[in-house]
């Protein structure tokens, strides 16, 4: 099974199985990265994370 590596800015976690990402709430500008690629991405253009990304809900709106 592929395993993800994340990064938040400040330092590199995991590595993560799908099942693991649902808990770590990744969004479309989480970076990340596995084995099998060249450079970090956002997990929004990694066709095999959308589905975790379309599950985790947003958050609610401001109210002003």
């Amino acid at each position: 099974m592929k395993k993800f590596y994340l990064h938040n800015g400040q330092e590199t976690i995991g590595p993560f199985d799908h099942e693991d990402l649902y808990a770590q709430k990744i969004n479309n500008e989480t970076l990340v990265w596995s084995q099998e690629m060249i450079t970090w991405k956002k997990a929004g253009e990694v066709n095999e994370l959308k589905v975790i990304l379309q599950t985790t809900p947003l958050p609610p709106p401001l109210l002003k």
